[in-house]
């Protein structure tokens, strides 16, 4: 006799999948616009910029599998996953809104010179912390969509909605900002 197959109701396959979205945005904005921002816009040296994505990569490094390991033995009334997600997403805006808010006096204001080392280390700074952040909510998200469910098909159909709606939003999220908020920008 077999077991009953488990069936996960759509709307949870959707609400899943929309938990794909928030890393999606600020990875959006972080890859398509960081570079323009901190070089073309203020001036920073893309040897710098690329230095502090390197270090924030290696801040992943470290990060990621210790939110796993911490996530993985976490208990709370809200589950073991559940607090990782609700804690993320304040500090990722955020970090995102500093990311691309330097402050005047590291910028050089309209007319000066951007101070090289102290805009470089108020971006890896925001750089590392936004990554962090992402991490808090990723690797815990993930985890959670192979505890849903522990049937094979169910589990491919969570992760493919995860993907599906990860890349039509990431699709629309950069046809937006492309076509709309810089069209005609040359």
């Amino acid at each position: 006799m077999e077991p009953a197959q488990e069936r996960l109701p759509f709307r949870t396959k959707i609400a899943y999948g929309i938990g794909e979205m928030g890393e999606l945005v600020f990875l959006g904005l972080f890859n398509g616009f960081i570079v323009i921002f901190y070089n073309q816009a203020i001036g920073l040296s893309n040897t710098l910029i690329g230095t502090a994505i390197m270090l924030a990569m290696i801040g992943d490094a470290i990060s990621d599998p210790l939110v796993g390991m911490i996530s993985d033995r976490w208990r709370s009334r809200f589950g073991r996953r559940h607090p990782f997600l609700f804690a993320a997403p304040i500090p990722l805006a955020i970090s995102l809104f500093f990311i691309f808010s330097p402050p005047q006096m590291l910028t050089g204001g309209a007319s000066g010179e951007p101070n090289q080392m102290w805009l470089f280390v108020w971006l890896a700074w925001w750089t590392i912390s936004g990554r962090f952040f992402v991490t808090l909510y990723t690797i815990p998200h993930h985890a959670l969509g192979g505890e849903l469910t522990k049937e094979h098909n169910e589990r491919s159909q969570l992760f493919s909605m995860n993907a599906i709606i990860g890349y039509v939003s990431g699709a629309l999220f950069a046809l937006t900002v492309w076509g709309f908020f810089f069209a005609g920008e040359s």
